[in-house]
């Protein structure tokens, strides 16, 4: 009864009820938790929703719970600032899980183990997402942690191996799945190459990025890296150019704008010489040099 009151509306009197049910306590009381934090959700009260689950996990221990509920507790748990106790819950929506909410819930496990530092387990939870049968978005994201994690391994190839396959082929001809993702992508291999002092390579990438994620944060940030490459370069009026539709791209960080024009008063003294592949360019794939 109090299930139909809910779903047809009577929110007030299903909360009573279900209130009534949960009170009473078996195999009722939990399924009463689990509507109570599905309607508590669709009222938009985070805090009645997370204490729902917080009930339901402490007097129903053993109850079964879908996949896409442990996830949505695991959100709530680290949103207030609980993400410590999100773990277990993740692990084991990972284990229930299909498609988006086993991929999501692998992604958030590979998250908060970067943010610890513990980034070969981060790798692992990333993959994972990425592998994910239906993963759709997660798994795209996933990659892109997985690239970072990389990173900062300083395995530097397979994390340019797993950006090449978020940015498209031919760039300005196929369209990627995720702009956004793509773009960073782009950006982020742009960065490798920059810091081997592969400006060349480097401005194309960000070229790429900034051309990806027109209209979007990135696209300034990208266009901040492009232009002190070309500074690097010695192509001034290239750098202007780029200056010209960073300050048209819209509302642009101050703290960008400041970058770039910092990189363009260093050619005013004299022209940088350009730069080089470095000593370090025997370190990248076949393909990148």
């Amino acid at each position: 009864l109090a299930e139909a009151y809910f779903r047809t509306g009577a929110t007030s009197t299903a909360r009573a009820q279900l209130e009534q049910v949960a009170s009473a306590g078996g195999a009722e009381g939990a399924r009463a938790l689990l509507l109570l934090s599905e309607l508590h959700t669709a009222a938009g009260d985070r805090k009645a929703t997370l204490a729902a689950y917080e009930r339901l996990q402490r007097e129903h221990p053993r109850a079964e719970r879908p996949a896409s509920g442990l996830l949505a507790h695991a959100q709530l748990l680290d949103e207030f600032g609980q993400g410590s106790r999100a773990r277990p819950l993740l692990q084991r929506a990972v284990e229930l899980g299909q498609g988006e909410v086993a991929a999501e819930a692998a992604y958030r496990l590979g998250q908060g183990s970067r943010a610890d530092g513990h980034h070969v387990t981060a790798v692992e939870w990333y993959l994972t997402a990425a592998y994910a049968p239906g993963g759709g978005k997660w798994s795209r994201m996933a990659l892109l942690g997985a690239g970072r994690s990389l990173t900062a391994l300083n395995e530097k190839k397979e994390a340019l191996a797993i950006y090449a396959r978020l940015i498209p082929a031919r760039p300005g001809v196929d369209r990627p799945e995720d702009r956004e993702v793509s773009g960073e992508a782009a950006y982020r291999a742009g960065e490798i190459f920059r810091d081997y002092g592969l400006h060349t390579e480097a401005l194309n990438l960000f070229t790429t990025a900034a051309d990806l994620t027109v209209g979007l944060p990135i696209e300034r940030r990208a266009l901040v890296a492009a232009l002190q490459c070309q500074v690097k370069l010695g192509n001034r009026t290239a750098a202007e150019a780029t200056y010209r539709r960073l300050t048209t791209s819209g509302t642009t960080e101050p703290e960008l704008l400041e970058q770039a024009r910092e990189a363009l008063r260093l050619t005013r003294n004299g022209r940088p010489a350009p730069g080089g592949a470095g000593p370090a360019e025997s370190a990248l794939p076949k393909t990148a040099r």
